[in-house]
């Protein structure tokens, strides 16, 4: 959602409310990182002066759409010489209240045009594919799409973590799994590994899975690696792919061009 609404109740026993007061200039939100803004009406319970009025209050959502980044205290502030009773004294200026969001974090979402995809130390997969001009991350039974991507940054954790790639990620990426036993698998289509994700801890098994297509091109370092579908080195003549163990199904290939193992 865009917007929070709230309301506050204005009470007067002598004169009465003067609701001809109310406006979108009565109160203003002070947010977590200390800003302030403007709440507009959005309503009243009745249009007419009473000794009690309850009105309704919406502000929009920082950024646009309510998310983690928005978590905090909000307080409410009444602002000064705004809401007045009928007899013309005005309501004094202060902390009315608050209220706090607390949204928890999603497993892929976008800083700029940047798409981060995040574990959380479970062994819940999570997938990542390109079609059509849009990203779409899936964990759980979930899937969150993007577009105007630039870059992929993938962050593990210190337990086990499982990426699948179900197509070409046409943007760089990298994907810093920690020292979990990991294990990236391509799933489908063709992933074309140009970023060596585990040369220091050299602890990331990767398989590529029947149907689909693994294209190392460069140096890389791998725990193990399977291979149930066509692999290839890009030609160079310099480049090595090093691994601990390789497992190949009866009809698997492993095309390693003018390059090493």
């Amino acid at each position: 959602t865009s917007f929070f609404d709230f309301t506050v109740t204005y009470s007067d026993a002598t004169s009465g409310v003067d609701f001809t007061s109310l406006d979108g200039s009565d109160v203003s939100v002070t947010l977590p990182d200390d800003t302030s803004i403007s709440a507009s009406l959005v309503g009243l319970d009745a249009n007419a002066n009473g000794s009690t009025r309850v009105a309704t209050y919406r502000i929009t959502a920082p950024g646009g759409t309510w998310d983690w980044s928005d978590n905090g205290t909000y307080t409410v502030k009444q602002n000064a010489t705004q809401v007045r009773d009928v007899a013309g004294t005005f309501r004094a200026a202060g902390t009315i209240g608050s209220f706090t969001v607390n949204l928890a974090q999603p497993f892929a979402y976008k800083v700029g045009s940047v798409l981060h995809v995040d574990f959380d130390g479970t062994a819940t997969p999570i997938a990542l594919s390109y079609a059509g001009g849009a990203f779409a991350a899936t964990r759980g039974g979930t899937t969150l799409n993007f577009t105007g991507v630039t870059a992929v940054d993938v962050s593990g954790t210190a337990s086990a973590d499982f990426l699948e790639i179900g197509s070409d990620v046409p943007v760089p990426m990298t994907f810093d799994n920690q020292a979990g036993a990991d294990k990236l698998t391509v799933t489908a289509g063709t992933y074309t590994f140009d970023t060596d994700f585990s040369s220091t801890l050299r602890n990331l098994d990767v398989t590529v899975a029947a149907g689909a297509n693994a294209v190392f091109a460069r140096t890389l370092h791998f725990d193990t690696l399977t291979i149930d579908g066509p692999a290839s080195m890009t030609a160079h003549g310099s480049n090595v792919l090093v691994v601990k163990g390789l497992a190949m199904s009866s009809g698997a290939r492993l095309e390693m061009s003018n390059n090493d193992m």
